[in-house]
C-alpha cells in the first residue's frame, strides 16, 4: 500500500510486539534467550482504545489536517485490532473515513488446553465463568492459554500457508524474542469478552463504510460473530470466508492476499457514494470465496476451525465435526476440564495467599 501512494501509520499494542509492559510484567519475564513467558494482560480493553485515540490525535491527525488535498483516513486492521477499531468507530472521537477488518476478533475462540494433552472448546458462558472466578481470586495475570513460547523454534500456530512469509516471521522471532507471546492472561480474556459484547451491542452506531474479510479456517476467531456484527452495522459488508486462508489474511499466499489488498485499495479511494459501487464490487468478486455446502456445519475439521462456539458442553476439538459424539464426549471431558480448572483455582489461591 505504501508503494501505491498511501501514507502508512502503525503501532504495536501495549504488552505486544516491541511495545512496553508494566514494570511488574517486565520484571517477571526474560526476553533475551527466546524462552520468556511474556503474557498479554490488560485490566480493560479501554486501555487499547485510549492508546489508539492518542495515536490518532498525536500521530495520524496532524499530517492529515495540515494537508490541503482531499485525503481519507482508512483504518486497516487484523484480529484484535478489528475489535479496537470497531470501538473507535462507535465512540466517534477520531476521524475515520473507511474501515477494513481482516479476520477481526468480534468473538475470540474459547479453547482451553487440558494438561498439555487435549484442546477443549468451552461454551461462552463457561469460558466467562472460569475467567471471572480466576479474576475474583486475584490471579487475573495467570496465563489462560498459549503454548507457542520458544522464539528459537518455528511457530506451531496455523497462521498462513505462505512459506516465505512464515520463514520471515520465524526469523523475526529469533531476532526479537520478546515479540513472542506465551499467551494471554485470564484478565485479558475477561476484558476481551466484555469489549466484544459491548461492540456487538453498539454496532448500529458505526456509520463508517466497513469491509470485513473472513478466513476459511481460522484458529483464533469465530466467523459467525463477524456475520452478525456486519448485519447490525449501518454500512458494512462481510466478504468470505476466503478460500484457503488461515487467520493471517494479509500474510497469506499471493493468490489470497493480493485480491484483498487490491479491494482495500479501491475501497479506500472511491467516493462515499461509491463505497459499495461497481469498482469495489468488481474487486471483491476477485477475492476467492469458499462455497459452503451446509452453513450449519462447523466445517472444516481442524484445529479451532469452527465458525461458532459450542452451546452447552465443552467439546474436544478433534471430535467437533461429529454431531453424534459431541454430547457424549462433552460430558466425559467436562469432568476432566473441571478438574483442570480446579487445579488452576488452587494455583491462584496459592499465589494469592
Amino acid at each position: 500500500l505504501y508503494r501505491r501512494g498511501f501514507d502508512i501509520y502503525t503501532m504495536d499494542w501495549r504488552s505486544q510486539g516491541l511495545s512496553g509492559d508494566s514494570p511488574r510484567q517486565m520484571s517477571e519475564k526474560g526476553f533475551t534467550d527466546g524462552s520468556g513467558q511474556r503474557i498479554c494482560h490488560v485490566e480493560t480493553f479501554d486501555e487499547y482504545v485510549n492508546d489508539a485515540e492518542f495515536f490518532f490525535e498525536h500521530v495520524v491527525s496532524k499530517p492529515v489536517s495540515n494537508d490541503d488535498g482531499d485525503r481519507r483516513v482508512c483504518v486497516v486492521t487484523h484480529s484484535m485490532g478489528g475489535l479496537i477499531a470497531a470501538r473507535l468507530a462507535e465512540r466517534k472521537r477520531c476521524r475515520i473515513d473507511r474501515i477494513a477488518l481482516c479476520a477481526p476478533m468480534i468473538r475470540h475462540k474459547t479453547a482451553l488446553n487440558v494438561c498439555g494433552v487435549l484442546d477443549v472448546e468451552l461454551p461462552m458462558y463457561l469460558s466467562r465463568w472460569v475467567g471471572k472466578l480466576i479474576t475474583f481470586l486475584g490471579a487475573e495475570r495467570l496465563k489462560a492459554d498459549g503454548r507457542d513460547v520458544d522464539a528459537s523454534r518455528p511457530t506451531t500456530e496455523r497462521l498462513s500457508h505462505c512459506v516465505t512469509r512464515g520463514a520471515y516471521w520465524n526469523e523475526l522471532r529469533k531476532e526479537h524474542p520478546r515479540v513472542v507471546l506465551a499467551g494471554c492472561s485470564f484478565g485479558w480474556v475477561i476484558a476481551a469478552t466484555d469489549m466484544e459484547e459491548l461492540i456487538m451491542k453498539d454496532a448500529h452506531k458505526i456509520d463508517v463504510p466497513t469491509l470485513i474479510f473472513q478466513s476459511e479456517d481460522d484458529a483464533f476467531v469465530y466467523n459467525d460473530a463477524q456475520v452478525e456484527f456486519t448485519q447490525r452495522m449501518m454500512r458494512g459488508k462481510c466478504v468470505g470466508p476466503i478460500r484457503g486462508a488461515y487467520h493471517e489474511i494479509l500474510a497469506e499466499v499471493d493468490d489470497v492476499r493480493q485480491p484483498v489488498i487490491e479491494a482495500i485499495e479501491t475501497f479506500a479511494q472511491v467516493d462515499d457514494d461509491a463505497v459499495f459501487g461497481k469498482d469495489v464490487m468488481e474487486r471483491l468478486e476477485a477475492v476467492p470465496v469458499a462455497t459452503l455446502t451446509n452453513i450449519n456445519e462447523r466445517w472444516p475439521i481442524g484445529y479451532h476451525s469452527g465458525v461458532r462456539p459450542p452451546r452447552y458442553f465443552p467439546v474436544p476439538l478433534v471430535l467437533r465435526n461429529y454431531p453424534g459424539m459431541r454430547r457424549f464426549c462433552g460430558l466425559c471431558v467436562q469432568g476432566v476440564a473441571l478438574a483442570y480448572i480446579g487445579h488452576k483455582i488452587l494455583a491462584a489461591l496459592h499465589r494469592t495467599f
